[in-house]
């Protein structure tokens, strides 16, 4: 996964003010990663992976994690990363001086 910092750091801008807080940087890269497709996307596109977290202990793919996906709490949290996602969107469509420095990150390969 190739994050890209100006994506990243603009989502983080916009999820911080809906009440996400965020672990620092160096904590964020020593927890252990998982498969996903969106790295096989990341070296083609721009991209970021929003991973966030519901209140539950229970791991990933069972059902006492579904139990805890459907709480109010877990759907509110869902939206604000959903909105958050989306005016990052907003932004890159409608500002084009993000959108270069979105671009430029890609293609000078300074991405995470």
């Amino acid at each position: 996964m190739i994050t890209n910092d100006p994506l990243a750091e603009r989502y983080i801008s916009y999820a911080s003010k809906f009440g996400i807080n965020f672990p620092s940087r160096a904590d964020q890269e020593r927890v252990p990663g998982a498969s996903t497709d969106e790295g096989d996307v990341s070296y083609e596109v721009p991209s970021l992976q929003a991973v966030y977290k519901i209140e539950t202990k229970e791991p990933n793919h069972n059902p006492e994690f579904t139990k805890a996906a459907e709480t109010e709490e877990a759907h509110v949290r869902t939206m604000v990363v959903s909105k958050s996602l989306a005016l990052v969107g907003v932004d890159f469509f409608t500002q084009e001086e993000f959108r270069s420095e979105v671009k430029r990150n890609f293609q000078t390969g300074t991405c995470t």
